[in-house]
């Protein structure tokens, strides 16, 4: 299954644009006091040494070597992909990414062998950005390891998980697999049943399925099949109809002199042709029966209630 992560920023210069303008604002420096301390801090500026090994890549063909050695930092860093632990518990859980999309959303393929990696794995992630920074020169070393771990957390991984774009590749991964059917011959047994341990959920989809199918066939067999049962369904409320007003009219007139009775006896007969639709409807979605019943035997308390009522 294909997973899709996007590049965090554009072109890495969020990371590379810092480490480049350091050696020239640390060569006007004498001092680590005299620099921001949000800078001291985020490279590990501490004593005079510090400066010294970062001011002398400010010139000349040192800036150069320097550069350069950014440019394989860079590359170093996206040999893995640093996923938030969201991302990464949610999608991935060590395996690997097959695409990438980068700026402009152009898919591009991974490298062999890369690996996506959890910023929630501390020792992981160190390890990690210990060999990228292997890029630089050993005075600086240090320092820029020190960058890269305070830059790279939960909050700012080096890229995220394209979660619109992966569901829809699996989805299209999905509706290309056939369906899996095992054809099952007329009369064989399809479970086995049990009054020990029940039926298994698989078992009870195997009914359900083939139950599902035997519908079907007599719906594609027999074209009237539903007018029937409609009619037989119409038929049964119309002669529960017809005999509760029979019976009004034979025994309980007196309800047909309150216009206010005759319309709670005809709301409750409603109610009681929709709680049985509602019971049959239920052994199809399992509703537990008691509720069912309850209900039942309050509108039964009901209709004898309104049959109870004072003239």
């Amino acid at each position: 299954m294909k997973k899709v992560v996007r590049s965090a920023a554009w072109g890495m210069s969020w990371l590379r644009v810092p480490l480049k303008n350091l050696p020239a604002a640390l060569k006007s420096a004498t001092q680590p006091a005299q620099l921001e301390e949000k800078l001291r801090e985020a490279f590990a500026i501490q004593t005079q040494r510090d400066l010294a090994d970062f001011a002398r890549f400010a010139d000349g063909e040192a800036a150069a070597a320097y550069n350069e050695q950014i440019g394989r930092l860079g590359e170093g860093l996206q040999s893995s992909h640093l996923l938030s632990g969201a991302d990464y518990s949610r999608a991935y859980h060590e395996k690997d990414a097959e695409e990438v999309r980068v700026d402009g959303g152009k898919f591009v393929g991974l490298r062999p062998n890369t690996k996506l990696i959890s910023l929630d794995n501390s020792r992981g992630v160190d390890a990690f950005l210990a060999s990228a920074s292997a890029a630089m020169e050993p005075a600086v070393r240090d320092n820029v390891l020190h960058y890269l771990q305070r830059t790279f957390t939960d909050d700012t991984p080096l890229y995220r998980l394209d979660a619109r774009a992966t569901e829809a590749l699996e989805e299209a991964a999905r509706e290309a697999v056939p369906p899996a059917t095992e054809p099952v011959l007329a009369r064989s047994l399809l479970v086995r049943g049990s009054t020990h341990r029940g039926l298994s959920d698989a078992e009870l989809s195997l009914l359900a399925a083939e139950h599902a199918e035997y519908l079907r066939q007599q719906n594609d067999s027999r074209p009237w099949r539903r007018l029937w049962i409609f009619l037989g369904r119409a038929g049964m409320i119309a002669a529960v109809f017809l005999l509760a007003c029979l019976y009004i009219y034979r025994y309980q007139r007196s309800i047909l002199k309150s216009p206010l009775r005759s319309l709670a006896v005809a709301a409750l007969l409603a109610l009681m042709l929709l709680l049985a639709k509602v019971m049959v409807a239920s052994q199809q979605s399992q509703i537990a029966f008691r509720a069912t019943v309850e209900v039942r035997n309050r509108l039964v308390q009901a209709y004898q209630d309104v049959m109870n009522m004072p003239l």
